[in-house]
């Protein structure tokens, strides 16, 4: 946590009392007992953190006056600077595929900002370069586009107006280059239980990904891209699998 001093005052005057009493106090929240030290309206609590944030009220009682009581309420905000924050970066990704990063600064107040590297320069979306980027979410995508040029070392930096940018380590993204296989089945092979069988089969750890009616991996081959439309098509009884390994 962040720790320093936050200083608390509030301004009355009174009729004819000299030496009216002033109390703090708080409703809920984190007590500030042995933290604060109170020199007439003025308040100071040392070693706060962001469980002080909340408000606060100054009671001032002055016996002496027509009116002998008065308050006054004071917000207090405490900014929290960037933490290191954390990234989610796949190990791998197939060519063709889709590319989701998600980076998170849960801890800093205001909420931090992001920014992604790759190989140590920042990204940015434009037609170069067709990402999807939200600084305010941490969020970087690329939609069904991903190349070999996209593998390489990714890490997020998070920042705000209070203290230095924070960095996640970098970390590694492959990118797979697979090999599809198309089969058409038909007749009994058709069947819902076949189906399930056969999902089980192709999705396990032998073989890298497995679709049912798409070939995400085999989008950047324009012969099997067509191959598989003209099957779909033509097939009233089959169903079109795609099988990819490395």
């Amino acid at each position: 946590s962040f720790l320093a001093d936050a200083v608390l005052s509030c301004e009355f005057r009174t009729e004819k009392d000299q030496s009216p009493r002033i109390e703090w106090k708080r409703r809920k929240g984190r007590s500030y007992a042995g933290r604060a030290k109170i020199e007439g309206a003025t308040m100071t609590i040392h070693s706060v953190s962001q469980k002080d944030s909340g408000e606060y009220r100054c009671e001032v009682t002055a016996s002496e006056d027509h009116v002998n009581l008065g308050e006054a309420t004071v917000t207090l905000n405490v900014l929290v600077p960037p933490h290191v924050p954390s990234c989610e970066v796949p190990n791998s990704v197939f060519v063709g595929g889709g590319l989701d990063l998600l980076c998170k600064d849960k801890l800093s107040v205001p909420p931090a900002t992001y920014r992604w590297f790759k190989d140590n320069k920042a990204l940015v979306a434009n037609a170069d370069t067709p990402y999807s980027i939200d600084t305010n979410k941490g969020t970087l995508q690329k939609f069904n586009s991903v190349s070999k040029t996209d593998a390489g070392m990714y890490r997020c930096e998070s920042s705000n107006n209070v203290g230095a940018p924070k960095s996640c380590v970098a970390q590694q993204l492959k990118v797979i280059e697979c090999k599809c296989f198309l089969s058409q089945l038909f007749g009994v092979y058709t069947s819902h239980s076949i189906h399930q069988t056969l999902r089980k089969i192709f999705s396990s750890s032998l073989f890298r990904s497995f679709e049912y009616d798409s070939a995400p991996c085999c989008s950047q081959t324009t012969k099997t891209t067509n191959n598989q439309k003209m099957f779909s098509s033509s097939c009233d009884k089959g169903a079109l699998y795609t099988i990819c390994w490395t």
